[in-house]
């Protein structure tokens, strides 16, 4: 497993927090560790459902999670806004995979890292995080290859009727990767359900949000949730091509919420 590699000045405070999500990660798993840190840290939070069906999907069907990511830290956000169920996974940076092996359990790494430009690799949250994580540096077919394996795993566990988290635009919120599209096309389970979320309301402070009591002087998140309607006729379609029409329907959505 690649190492943390933490800056001497930052050592005591990096391995507190990283001890601490690694501590309640075993205890509690993923959810439970980010909603008792939201809890601790008197995080405000809006969660709003288009329906109680989408909540009632959200605890007990296949899902394909789609989300913005405008900041580093709104998978975690994500992760204590959502309603708990079993099966969870979250599609990810390859970086993350350095945090800890319970962490671990929980992710699916994509390697994206050399499709990013170097203005999005000296934007400051990005350089903030890879002073903590090695990123895997492969080459352009290595990293085709993993994410490969990586869809396939990723549709595996929607088929074994687990929730899957991706961020289909990733940090900085660009165009979307293709990637959403050939997973919702390998998924292939008849009770698949692709549900959009949306964060709002999140920054660059937003690793503060898991301190005791420091949610109290941060802005309130908003979490939206909205059945996609249209995922059975997604599927006929071209992975590229899926991702392209979710995209535009996703914004859209997100459009009516302003």
């Amino acid at each position: 497993m690649t190492k943390v590699k933490i800056p001497p000045v930052h050592l005591f405070f990096v391995r507190i927090f990283f001890k601490v999500i690694n501590f309640n990660i075993k205890k509690i798993g993923l959810q439970g560790t980010f909603q008792k840190l939201a809890i601790i840290s008197c995080s405000k939070f809006d969660v709003i459902f288009e329906s109680p069906e989408v909540k009632k999907i959200l605890i007990e069907k296949p899902v394909i999670l789609v989300s913005n990511h405008p900041h580093e830290f709104d998978p975690f956000v994500l992760l204590a806004g959502l309603p708990k169920r079993k099966k969870l996974f979250m599609i990810a940076g390859s970086d993350f995979m350095a945090i800890n092996v319970y962490l671990n359990k929980y992710l699916i790494p994509v390697y994206v890292y050399h499709h990013t430009d170097l203005r999005i690799k000296q934007k400051r949250r990005i350089r903030y995080m890879r002073k903590y994580l090695i990123p895997n540096k492969f080459t352009i077919e290595e990293a085709h290859k993993r994410n490969i394996k990586s869809i396939t795993l990723a549709s595996t566990k929607i088929r074994q009727g687990a929730l899957v988290a991706i961020f289909p635009a990733g940090p900085l919120n660009k165009s979307w990767y293709s990637g959403v599209g050939y997973l919702i096309k390998q998924a292939k389970n008849k009770d698949l359900q692709v549900v959009q979320a949306y964060i709002n309301g999140t920054s660059d402070l937003d690793y503060l949000r898991f301190l005791p009591l420091v949610g109290l002087i941060l802005p309130k998140v908003k979490l939206h949730f909205s059945l996609y309607r249209k995922s059975q006729s997604l599927i006929k379609k071209e992975p590229k091509q899926i991702a392209k029409t979710l995209e535009a329907d996703y914004n859209k959505w997100i459009k009516t919420l302003h």
